[in-house]
């Protein structure tokens, strides 16, 4: 919400104006200086935050003594770098992780503090800045925390398997009242046959039929004939079955000998030829996975329980058939 950013930015700001007193140009550029000479050390990626501002900065202090327009252009030279990325560290995580945001903030300020070393009533502006960052932290607590302009992620799936269905909601902080109102959702989020998670609730029958695939053994490869429906195709191999390499379409892929989720994310996967070089002779089952893009028509209640203000994203809605297959011992 804005009220939030404004509270940071005004709360990063009052704590420049209590400091900026005891600051000078050459402590503060100084400081930046030295953070880049630490950073190479520690953490190169995020040397030139601190370098290219130095470098400008440097010859600029040196013309105008730390004083009158030479130190605002050095001053420009750090706000043009820090600033983007403190914009950025927000578009790309959020305003959850503050401290980040909070940081880059005060990395731009640093080079700011001489020029309000000298302003009058830093310290009635500073405990107003920092007041009114209290009183829109308060307004932000208020608010709901989305909306349909900055919506809430929130995708939604119907599972089927052996003969049983199930809704199941991305396991969010807070599942919507709404959708609480459509289906009896669990308390918490749940780990649904071992395929996917989320809250679940039941759908009663099945409406579609489950996935299929001819198995057959030679030693320690293992040939599946996929027959299914669909837009794609999942698999979850067993670490018991010590998985050393996968063929799909004629291409090979070695794999470690563990545990392993393989996805064939086209339509021409249901209907495929998937080859297994396995290192043991035990038997086990796998977990074979058809999946549609969507909600079928008889779940449309349920797309219309979520509000407004939660959106699918990412692999978005899908319906999920799911079958267990067999494997003999080698």
């Amino acid at each position: 919400p804005l009220a939030l950013r404004l509270s940071l930015a005004l709360g990063a700001f009052g704590i420049a104006l209590l400091t900026a007193r005891a600051a000078n140009a050459a402590a503060s550029w100084l400081w930046l200086a030295g953070l880049a000479v630490v950073c190479a050390i520690w953490a190169p990626g995020v040397v030139p935050y601190f370098l290219f501002p130095s470098v400008v900065a440097g010859p600029l202090l040196l013309l105008g003594r730390g004083h009158g327009p030479f130190l605002l252009a050095a001053t420009v030279a750090a706000l043009v770098v820090w600033l983007p990325f403190n914009q950025g560290s927000e578009a790309i995580m959020g305003l959850s992780l503050h401290p980040l945001f909070m940081i880059t903030a005060a990395f731009g300020l640093i080079a700011l503090l001489p020029l309000l070393a000298k302003a009058r009533g830093l310290g009635v502006c500073a405990f107003a800045c920092l007041g009114l960052a209290v009183l829109l932290a308060a307004v932000a607590g208020m608010r709901p925390a989305y909306s349909s302009t900055q919506p809430e992620p929130l995708n939604l799936a119907t599972v089927e398997s052996g003969g049983k269905a199930w809704w199941l909601a991305d396991p969010v902080a807070h599942l919507p009242e709404s959708l609480r109102a459509a289906a009896d959702f669990s308390g918490r989020p749940q780990r649904l046959l071992g395929v996917t998670s989320g809250y679940a609730a039941s759908a009663g029958t099945a409406h579609h039929p489950a996935p299929q695939a001819s198995v057959a053994r030679n030693r320690d490869s293992i040939t599946l004939d996929v027959n299914a429906d669909g837009d794609g195709i999942d698999m979850i191999v067993p670490a018991k079955a010590k998985l050393r390499a996968v063929t799909i379409g004629g291409i090979t892929s070695a794999v470690p000998s563990a545990g392993l989720f393989i996805s064939c994310g086209t339509p021409d996967c249901t209907h495929t030829r998937i080859t297994l070089a396995l290192d043991s002779s035990e038997p086990f089952d796998l977990m074979l996975v058809a999946f549609r893009h969507g909600l079928p028509p008889q779940d449309a209640k349920l797309l219309q329980a979520r509000p407004s203000w939660a959106v699918p994203l990412r692999g978005g809605d899908r319906t999920l058939l799911v079958t267990k297959i067999p494997v003999p011992a080698g």
